[in-house]
């Protein structure tokens, strides 16, 4: 016999293992545990972050405002945004790392407007958030963390799922198993 929740320890100490295939195997025994705080949480993750949701803090990351001058290039635009919410799903941003340079974030029009309105640029032009890919491998890690912590929480439990099938005892259990996902 086989723990699901074993193999999802196992699995999050690897950074080998795709981030998003850890995301959906833990779906999948949160489901099944019936724990909805992680079940969504999980969701938002593999999904991506709506506007309105809170955005949890590891999702805040540091960068820089730039706007494309004709003839300097990216000019950093100062007295903004120092930090910017990542809505992102998650295998987005996995996907991201494989690239080469540092990643550009869109800016809504909202925000551009407000850019524009408060300060000296002179005529409209292309600005987005340049983000160092140290800060994303650092949330995707956090969520590799968070995932190990409830797998290890889970055990200590007693919450295995042999077979990937918990029984209602485990299920039980998995009620009482809070965490804290921020």
């Amino acid at each position: 016999m086989e723990s699901i929740v074993l193999e999802l320890q196992q699995e999050s100490l690897s950074n080998k293992n795709n981030i998003s295939d850890l995301l959906r195997k833990s779906y999948v025994v949160a489901r099944k545990l019936n724990i909805p705080e992680f079940k969504a949480w999980l969701e938002k993750e593999m999904n991506g972050y709506s506007e309105s949701d809170d955005i949890p803090d590891y999702r805040v990351i540091p960068g820089q405002l730039k706007g494309q001058h004709p003839l300097r290039g990216w000019q950093t635009i100062l007295g903004f945004m120092s930090s910017m919410k990542i809505h992102l799903k998650i295998s987005e941003l996995e996907n991201d790392l494989n690239t080469s340079g540092r990643l550009a974030l869109s800016i809504d029009d909202q925000t551009k407007n407000k850019i524009y309105e408060n300060s000296n640029m002179r005529y409209k032009t292309e600005i987005v958030f340049f983000i160092d890919k140290s800060s994303v491998k650092g949330l995707i890690d956090t969520v590799r963390n968070i995932i190990l912590n409830w797998t290890l929480k889970l055990e200590e439990d007693g919450i295995l799922g042999e077979d990937m099938l918990f029984s209602h005892e485990e299920k039980e259990k998995a009620l009482n198993c809070i965490m804290n996902l921020n």
